[in-house]
């Protein structure tokens, strides 16, 4: 029952709030409704395979009767199937072709004109092709958190046959209708309370457990609150989530609203996700108005071959102390330290052609002197982009650098006129092994995919579109 109440859940992250525009946006396709069927069907089948029917008794006119130690004698098992329903708005799961044999003691008093009397026996009942259908409705409750509630249940049954042991006649010609309807209205009861069981308890009671909200780090928050009705087409349903990041003490909407999604046509994957460039800049500005676009570098970060680079004397190969004589001459046997702080936030840019991110700032570069004193020398404005390759892993958004370029120009120095291209050309070598050695380090360990723990991803394929990366997947269900 428990892989029933995962996928019966992943369908109802949906809900309705207002119309804003989605940072984040998922779909489930006919394909992916699909493969949660077959799971059902395995978990109904064991379901309805411990289906438990109470005893029933009842009066009708000066007739009373009752039906006791009802047992399954024989079970046909139904066929499973899962649709969307754009007109009622909602999922409806269906079981066709269900057959049931049972057989139970009856009890029967009865008075008849001048005659009185009572009988008892046995009765044999078989169920063919009964069928039922329920359709769950999605809704979201006050915390954005998607909540779900059964809109319909209903049943038909093909035909049912009875067959009484110890009864005669006039009585077999009275009870028998009331057997046929009792056992239809008991099975029907069954089903759908199985069936609602399965979907209002099990599912509803994993959803309240789900946080709308997640931490980074315990200091950011992922907002995958629900913002916009589900939509419901004959081939998928589709949820929109605000797909925000901020500062857990700053909660609060930084940036203007995303942009609209563009239409998607493809759904020949299971299940199709969109995260956009607003939920990249969000997370970007929370950080960066927290001062975490800072970095100290020297030469204890450099590569071995390479960590002459920030020295001010050279001995051997070259160094600072080269490119700006000035530094060379006044700091001798110095190391000098680069401290790199954003004046903006980053900014991701996504489009058809690629992804790209854009950092401005300013280098100051200090003087490291033999008594511990860290002397002020000038300060440079950067520019950076880098260009990134964007794939999936394990779930995960994995991103690696594969280009970047940079401009520098000089706001300020204390120690007189310098060359901007050579100091260009030695930042290039510190850029290359330090900031994006350290940015790809990050990016192979990936962002988690907002998604629930128990999916795994297969067939995955990672499309760029405008403003959004549009990752569409198979998916295998895993738990433990």
């Amino acid at each position: 029952m428990r892989q029933l109440a995962f996928i019966l859940m992943v369908l109802t992250l949906v809900g309705a709030v207002n119309s804003v525009n989605p940072g984040f946006k998922m779909r489930l396709t006919k394909k992916g409704v699909d493969y949660v069927n077959d799971i059902a069907q395995t978990a109904i089948d064991t379901q309805l395979q411990k289906l438990d029917l109470p005893d029933q008794s009842g009066v009708k006119g000066s007739m009373s009767w009752s039906l006791t130690n009802i047992q399954r004698t024989g079970l046909s098992l139904p066929k499973s199937s899962m649709t969307f329903d754009p007109v009622k708005g909602g999922l409806t799961w269906a079981l066709s072709n269900f057959g049931l044999d049972l057989s139970t003691n009856w009890w029967l008093s009865y008075k008849k004109g001048w005659l009185k009397g009572s009988d008892s026996g046995s009765v044999d009942v078989g169920v063919k092709r009964f069928s039922v259908s329920i359709t769950a409705g999605l809704e979201a409750d006050s915390q954005r958190r998607p909540s779900i509630s059964i809109k319909s249940c209903s049943s038909s049954i093909g035909s049912i046959q009875t067959k009484f042991h110890g009864s005669i006649a006039f009585v077999l010609n009275i009870f028998k209708g009331i057997v046929e309807k009792k056992v239809k209205q008991l099975i029907n009861d069954q089903v759908c309370e199985l069936l609602t069981y399965l979907i209002d308890q099990a599912v509803q009671e994993n959803l309240r457990e789900k946080e709308v909200t997640f931490e980074i780090d315990d200091t950011l928050v992922v907002d995958f609150r629900l913002l916009a009705p589900v939509t419901f087409a004959p081939d998928y349903m589709e949820s929109q989530h605000k797909g925000e990041v901020y500062w857990r003490e700053e909660q609060r909407e930084i940036l203007p609203p995303p942009a609209p999604i563009s239409e998607w046509t493809d759904n020949s994957r299971m299940l199709y996700l969109w995260l956009t460039e607003y939920s990249a800049n969000t997370l970007l500005y929370a950080t960066f108005r927290r001062g975490h676009f800072k970095y100290h570098l020297t030469h204890m970060d450099l590569f071995p071959d390479y960590s002459s680079l920030l020295d001010t004397t050279c001995d051997p190969g070259p160094c600072i102390g080269s490119l700006i004589p000035q530094i060379g001459q006044a700091y001798r046997d110095s190391n000098v330290e680069i401290r790199i702080m954003a004046t903006t936030a980053p900014q991701v840019k996504i489009t058809s052609d690629g992804l790209t991110l854009n950092l401005i700032g300013d280098l100051d570069l200090y003087a490291d002197t033999a008594d511990g004193t860290a002397v002020y020398l000038l300060t440079l404005s950067l520019s950076l982009t880098l260009t990134v390759n964007v794939s999936v892993r394990n779930q995960r958004l994995i991103g690696n650098i594969t280009n970047h370029n940079f401009s520098v120009s000089l706001v300020k120095s204390e120690v007189g006129t310098i060359d901007v291209d050579q100091i260009q050309q030695m930042l290039e070598v510190t850029v290359n092994q330090f900031v994006i050695t350290y940015l790809n380090e990050l990016g192979s360990e990936g962002l988690e995919i907002p998604l629930v723990s128990e999916v795994l991803f297969q067939n995955s394929v990672l499309t760029l579109s405008n403003g959004v990366v549009v990752i569409g997947t198979d998916v295998i269900y895993h738990h433990g």
